[in-house]
């Protein structure tokens, strides 16, 4: 499940990035803005969602995979400052 909703949120965050490509002179600035907009946007608009995914204490059993989430952090913002 945690997954899951990662790779959602992911996926509304960089759709936000590429909208942003599809007009043209925007830049990466642009692009990152959009990017924060949505995260926030969601994150109010979900804050249970987004407690869990970000805050909230995981029993170590469980494996959630800190890596993961950096990656995910970093690929976004590789995303919006290199396309």
């Amino acid at each position: 499940m945690f997954r899951y909703a990662t790779e959602r949120e992911v996926a509304a965050v960089t759709q936000a990035c590429d909208e942003q490509d599809i007009e043209q002179g925007k830049t990466a600035a642009d692009k990152l803005t959009a990017a924060v907009e949505t995260f926030a946007q969601r994150a109010l608009l979900g804050r249970t969602l987004a407690y869990s995914l970000i805050a909230e204490p995981v029993d170590p059993s469980l494996n959630r995979n800190d890596d993961n989430d950096d990656f995910i952090h970093s690929f976004i913002l590789t995303t919006v400052l290199l396309k």
